[in-house]
């Protein structure tokens, strides 16, 4: 298995809120990019949940900003998992 970079600036705490536009649409890339590469094997400090938890944080905030969420990317847009904040 070749190397694989975590993507910089990614964090499980972050608040969604918080975040513009680009940084938004950046995590909703990412995300997909991380859930592809625990499909793949590779390991790392996150879960499936953890990614499909803050994956639907973000495209819940992406909806109230009318940025669409074009889907499906991959596996992830199947999961209907929600965080604790619902």
């Amino acid at each position: 298995m070749g190397g694989f970079l975590f993507p910089e600036g990614i964090s499980k705490r972050v608040d969604v809120n918080s975040l513009n536009d680009a940084k938004l649409l950046y995590y909703h890339d990412q995300l997909h990019v991380l859930w592809k590469k625990l499909e793949e094997g590779y390991k790392f400090d996150w879960t499936f949940l953890e990614i499909a938890n803050l994956h639907s944080d973000i495209v819940r905030e992406m909806g109230a900003r009318d940025i669409r969420h074009y889907s499906p990317v991959n596996e992830l847009d199947k999961v209907q998992f929600f965080s604790q904040k619902d």
